[in-house]
């Protein structure tokens, strides 16, 4: 599986809208239902990983799930950084001169170079 940056952005947002404290609504992802189950797990996963969410493992022997609970202070920071669909434009522009991909990290200080700049900093 190849990581979807614009998935982890969209997964972000949807977390961010839907959370209420983590009472189920997790299984319902809106305009992320067409991205197939497994896709989403697997972003879910390597978002809980990286620290940007925390979520529940609730995979048993029928497969894997996680659920998300909340954004942390690391997701809230990056998602800031991606947030602004101009800026999130402009940063996968500046990320195709090389190759298109790059850390989270290198991501989001891609985006905030591009938020400074626009800010006149």
């Amino acid at each position: 599986m190849k990581r979807d940056l614009d998935l982890i952005r969209d997964i972000l947002l949807h977390i961010e809208k839907m959370d209420d404290g983590g009472s189920g609504w997790v299984d319902e992802w809106g305009d992320l239902s067409d991205v197939d189950d497994k896709t989403r797990i697997d972003h879910v996963k390597m978002l809980w990983e990286v620290g940007y969410i925390d979520a529940t493992d609730a995979s048993s022997m029928s497969g894997t799930h996680y659920i998300p609970r909340r954004i942390t202070m690391a997701g809230h920071d990056y998602l800031d950084s991606v947030r602004d669909p101009k800026i999130w434009r402009d940063t996968k522009s500046g990320l195709k001169k090389v190759g298109g991909g790059a850390s989270l990290a290198i991501i989001q200080a891609l985006a905030n170079g591009l938020i400074n700049k626009a800010l006149g900093i």
